[in-house]
């Protein structure tokens, strides 16, 4: 590394990053019960950089849907459940 250390790149590297705040999320189960996304007067992501739905949010795209206007300011990474996989149609969806 021309000269660097490699401990010495990761302690510099290390100072210019700020970690990463992630709100993980999975089995809501939408189409069987609700879920809110103010709990105590806040949001839940208030703090979160990144929204992850870890599966079985809702049957079919209704997971997709929601997560976009549930967390409309954050990006969001969704891994389909098997419940997501019901729907034919959604075996590719990225939510924009």
């Amino acid at each position: 590394m021309d000269g660097v250390q490699g401990d010495k790149f990761v302690l510099l590297l290390h100072a210019c990053i700020e970690p990463m705040k992630i709100l993980v999320l999975s089995d809501l189960h939408l189409s069987h019960q609700s879920f809110a996304v103010v709990m105590d007067g806040a949001r839940i992501d208030a703090q979160a950089d990144v929204v992850v739905l870890a599966g079985d949010i809702d049957d079919g795209l209704g997971g997709f849907r929601w997560a976009r206007e549930a967390f409309p300011d954050k990006p969001i990474v969704m891994v389909a459940g098997n419940h997501e996989f019901e729907c034919r149609k959604c075996a590719l969806f990225c939510i924009h």
